[in-house]
């Protein structure tokens, strides 16, 4: 069967040259990690000591993934730890001051009346929280029983969920939103026909996921747990805003024009707006590599005891000036789209540039997330490592082929899914209990419910990132690790791609590219 980037491996020109070697198909060796570090450290020596003894073979010389990671004891972009760092501190200065003078007032349209409806604001979330986390933790079940048909189900869901939307807004008379969201139905109906081979695919994905996340389920536990910091942050956040926005909202009623007040609430705004966008991306992407470390420790059968704590000391030690330095572009363009939004009314101009500034912050999400999980397997600074990865990709090929991975929007719609119904359960016992603002309250749970199930799915999303990086470089030790992961991803593979792909890849990319990149 053909697929539609079958040509792809054919034009690459790395793919059509010969083989540095022939693929062994014996089963995994008797040696154990710790000899073939032995063998590798002797090799080395051996060729400096004398340079005209012959490399050795290339999955045994220094330079594999398992030596390079062990191996790389570099603290990267510290510059950009210490500026995290400061900035954090001036924006909890910033919290703390707004607090002192504004604390404890919210805006007049929350109609908060007493302090019933404040406990029921704070502890409805948690428990949308709590609901979300359940309902994410049997989505990860049914991802790992029957990957092929959750993904069937979520994309006509979201087929539903978009005609849903749509049918809603043409019967309240909105037809400019409807229009919109038909023509965006439609062309959602057609990318989804033109993409049908490249299901199975992102199923087999998704299983190999699955049970990266079975064997370490420290990773769920871990990014489920990077909720308490960020929550955290954002109640400090939030309090400090609100009060600013109430003495804001004060000084209108009050006629009292004040540049100078103006100026101070601006500039509190600012940091402590900033402060949080970048906190918050740093947290993730902690995450993110932690978890990409795990799946390459996986992926590579490397010898650790606890992988999850290994990669988490790692992304927070020697790579947290990497993690910052590609977090702060993203944080940067969020609040820049922060401003805008604050802007908008209903300004063409304004919905324009939010458009634009939003599809720059995919691009950064996208360069961070596998520049990071190149840094999770081999260190590198942020910038060689974005570079290095992408190149790889290229060269592979592997660029058209994440390009038609719908892994994405399958933990999207699941979390929009968890999302929806967290927001109708926090509406319902906002009901029964009978708390002011339903509406935003419901908004509130809803979000809370989605950032949760985001958080879980995470791990899931950071193996998938890890395999195709780890497959690109060497993609026959897949076969090594599981036979029966590397058959359903193979018939994928050919289903997607062509079997030509497949083959071509397979005989083509022995020599992994990591050697054309040492330390």
């Amino acid at each position: 069967m053909s697929g539609p980037n079958q040509g792809s491996a054919a034009k690459d020109p790395l793919l059509t040259a010969e083989p540095h070697h022939e693929p062994n198909p014996v089963a995994k060796p008797d040696t154990s990690q710790d000899e073939i570090f032995a063998r590798q450290l002797q090799a080395e020596e051996q060729s400096s000591a004398n340079p005209s003894v012959p490399p050795a073979h290339p999955t045994s010389v220094v330079g594999s993934p398992a030596e390079r990671f062990r191996h790389d004891d570099v603290w990267h972009d510290i510059s950009f730890m210490i500026l995290f760092f400061v900035v954090w501190v001036v924006s909890l200065i910033c919290c703390v001051v707004a607090l002192s003078e504004h604390g404890g007032k919210f805006p007049k349209q929350m109609n908060l009346s007493g302090t019933r409806d404040v406990v029921c604001w704070v502890l409805l979330p948690v428990l949308a929280a709590v609901t979300g986390g359940v309902f994410v933790m049997l989505a990860i079940h049914l991802l790992r029983r029957w990957p092929l048909k959750v993904v069937n189900v979520v994309l006509v869901c979201q087929i539903v969920f978009l005609s849903t939307v749509t049918a809603i807004f043409l019967l309240l008379g909105h037809l400019y939103n409807g229009i919109i969201l038909l023509l965006i139905t439609i062309l959602y109906c057609l990318w989804l026909f033109l993409i049908r081979r490249m299901i199975p695919f992102a199923a087999a994905l998704l299983e190999i996921a699955g049970a990266i996340t079975k064997q370490y389920p420290g990773m769920i536990i871990l990014s489920l747990t990077s909720l308490l910091p960020q929550v955290a942050l954002l109640a400090l956040t939030l309090c400090a805003l609100l009060g600013i926005s109430r003495a804001i909202e004060d000084e209108q009623d009050g006629a009292n024009d004040d540049d100078a007040k103006s100026a101070q609430y601006g500039g509190l705004v600012l940091m402590i707006g900033f402060g949080w966008f970048w906190s918050s991306q740093v947290i993730r992407n902690v995450v993110h590599m932690a978890c990409a470390s795990v799946s390459a420790t996986w992926y590579f059968q490397l010898p650790r005891l606890n992988p999850t704590i290994l990669g988490l000391q790692r992304a927070c030690t020697k790579s947290f000036g990497s993690v910052c330095m590609g977090s702060l572009f993203v944080a940067l363009v969020q609040m820049l789209r922060f401003f805008v939004w604050q802007q908008q009314q209903d300004s063409f101009l304004a919905l324009c540039l939010d458009c634009l500034l939003a599809c720059i912050e995919h691009i950064l999400r996208l360069i961070n997330k596998y520049a990071f999980t190149y840094i999770a397997l081999y260190g590198e600074s942020f910038c060689d490592a974005a570079g290095m990865v992408w190149d790889i990709l290229k060269e592979r090929g592997f660029d058209l082929i994440i390009n038609n991975d719908i892994t994405v929007n399958v933990f999207w719609m699941l979390g929009i899914t968890i999302g929806v119904v967290t927001s109708i359960i926090t509406a319902l016992l906002g009901l029964m209990l009978q708390v002011s603002s339903i509406g935003l309250l419901a908004i509130t749970g809803g979000a809370v419910g989605f950032v949760v199930a985001m958080l879980g799915l995470a791990p899931l999303d950071s193996a998938v990132a890890t395999m195709f990086v780890a497959f690109a470089e060497d993609p026959a030790q897949l076969g090594l690790v599981s036979h029966e992961l590397n058959a359903k991803l193979q018939a994928a593979w050919m289903e997607g791609f062509g079997e030509g792909d497949w083959e071509v890849r397979m005989r083509t990319t022995q020599a992994p590219v990591y050697r054309a990149h040492p330390v």
